[in-house]
């Protein structure tokens, strides 16, 4: 049996299109699943209240343990919501992007599923509900957060891709004319 040289090539440039597909979809990685609850990981001064956005989560920590902090590298972030197992879903979580000098506050989803991408810019990833009040809220309202790190694909991949690509066009176009 005969291989032609353009059959290896339709092969070869195939198996790089498939290669590059399977790298740009494991570009998530988990870093971990957290839970909160508005109880114990409840944090918040009184200078925040009622419409300003939620303070700084280093600071008025009133119930052991407080928030969930996670040293994290610089880069793009995913925080996907889910029901907790044995809690009621309780939808006013908040990420602090920083440490207990500065940084910046963005809600969470509201809907179990839901995600929200945003660029950690370093320091920490800080989990929590902001309540200046925590004593009035149950320990059976929460949620969990799969917080992902969003890998983006080399400059390598995307150009194996186009290569194959490329490859399988000269590909067909030799066979069709």
């Amino acid at each position: 049996m005969k291989i032609s040289v353009s059959s290896i090539r339709l092969v070869l440039a195939i198996m790089a299109v498939i290669a590059t597909m399977a790298t740009a979809a494991s570009a998530q990685q988990l870093i971990g699943t957290y839970t909160i609850d508005y109880y114990y990981n409840a944090v918040g001064c009184m200078d925040g209240f009622p419409n300003s956005p939620p303070s700084n989560p280093f600071y008025c920590t009133y119930i052991p343990p407080g928030p969930v902090v996670i040293p994290a590298s610089p880069g793009p972030y995913r925080a996907t919501v889910s029901v907790a197992p044995g809690l009621t879903f309780y939808s006013a979580g908040v990420i602090w992007n920083g440490d207990a000098n500065s940084g910046s506050s963005m809600l969470l989803p509201t809907t179990p599923g839901a995600s929200v991408d945003f660029n950690h810019t370093g320091a920490d990833i800080v989990f929590y509900y902001w309540d200046w009040y925590p004593w009035d809220n149950s320990p059976s309202w929460g949620e969990q957060i799969q917080l992902y790190r969003e890998n983006t694909p080399e400059p390598g991949t995307l150009m194996m891709f186009g290569t194959g690509l490329l490859a399988l066009v000269g590909a067909f176009r030799r066979k069709l004319f």
